[in-house]
């Protein structure tokens, strides 16, 4: 299959289409969903992850379709409307202020059914918030924008290009490497937080609240929940 437009179009493709469907209260297009051979591919009979035609389509661009997909964790791109994203912003805002406990005061702005869950440090992040329901505008709601043979209109490859070559193996991003380092001299600076060392023992000095956090080098970006130690540590997947 082929994306549908071409490079010098294809941005125009997004506008159209995220105008389009915004008036149906939809703020999140998933643009690169079920990579072939990736174990993330939909309607296979191995997978829950699913997707069916929507009920409307794309005004003005034949080669395009919208798909309503649910239990599927990977698009590798996807566009999200402004208000959303403050959303994002106030959400985390909240859960940081609070120390994780979000019951009552936020809800998920990432996880719904009809929204890609990856990056799995967003999706366990956020989970703190209370569920979003139909009737929650704060929540995610999305379509996938496909092409006609594919259930992607954005070509993607796994296997090239976003991964680095480490001591930890090829399966590592060169981001989250970053962001783990960064997360770790942060906790040890501020004393606020404990984080495993190279032996698997903790450092930093322990508080009332405790924010731990575990990130798996090997995989994607693992989740980070916080949270007060005493009501139960949830720690990261």
């Amino acid at each position: 299959g082929i994306s549908p437009g071409s490079a010098a179009t294809y941005p125009l493709l997004l506008i159209d289409t995220a105008a389009q469907v915004h008036t149906q209260g939809v703020n999140k297009l998933q643009l690169a969903v079920g990579t072939p051979g990736s174990g993330q591919e939909v309607n296979v009979p191995w997978r829950k992850a699913r997707c069916w035609q929507h009920i409307t389509n794309v005004s003005g661009w034949p080669d395009a379709r919208l798909l309503q997909c649910s239990n599927f964790s990977d698009s590798h791109a996807y566009v999200i409307q402004h208000s959303q994203a403050r959303h994002i912003v106030a959400a985390q805002q909240t859960l940081v202020q609070h120390a994780g406990i979000g019951r009552g005061r936020c809800i998920n702005p990432w996880g719904f059914h009809s929204c890609a869950s990856d990056p799995s440090i967003f999706r366990e992040f956020f989970k703190q918030c209370d569920k979003s329901a139909e009737i929650n505008m704060q929540g995610c709601r999305g379509l996938t924008l496909a092409s006609l043979s594919q259930p992607w209109s954005l070509y993607h490859n796994n296997s090239e290009a976003y991964r680095m070559q480490s001591k930890d193996g090829t399966d590592v991003y060169g981001a989250v490497k970053l962001l783990r380092a960064s997360l770790r001299e942060r906790a040890l600076q501020d004393h606020l937080m404990r984080v495993p060392n190279m032996q698997g023992k903790e450092q930093g000095n322990l508080h009332d609240i405790v924010f731990p956090i575990k990130l798996n080098p090997n995989k994607k970006a693992a989740g980070i929940r916080i949270g007060p130690r005493r009501a139960g540590r949830v720690k990261a997947v």
